[in-house]
């Protein structure tokens, strides 16, 4: 097979994400001035406070949550998760891949670092 017909066939298959018609209010601001933000100190919080943002997609492939999750057994999770804080907990801003690596193994609680804006 050519490279045309291979991208073609990539290009081809349907997307597993489904589509969202509506999309839900913005919390999280997805650029922020980086002259007024300031970080505090790391925490440990309860993942379940941990809100994601729902307007941000990512796709998730299995193979690389498998290698992470090795990782964070050999070596714990070497850099903490950034979020912002908002009236109903924690809402995600960076570190996706390292949340749901933490949730597929069970941890209770993860490292974060709370943006100040």
């Amino acid at each position: 097979m050519n490279r045309r017909n291979f991208l073609g066939t990539l290009l081809a298959v349907p997307c597993a994400v489904p589509l969202i018609k509506e999309r839900a209010p913005r919390i999280v601001p997805r650029f922020i001035d980086c002259t007024s933000v300031s970080y505090s100190e790391i925490r440990t919080v309860d993942i379940d406070s941990i809100l994601d943002d729902p307007n941000h997609f990512r796709l998730v492939t299995p193979w690389y949550i498998a290698h992470l999750e090795g990782s964070v057994k050999r070596n714990g999770l070497l850099r903490p998760i950034t979020v912002l804080q908002t009236h109903d907990g924690y809402q995600l801003y960076s570190g996706f891949l390292r949340l749901e690596t933490c949730k597929s193994l069970g941890h209770k609680t993860i490292k974060v670092q709370v943006l100040n804006v």
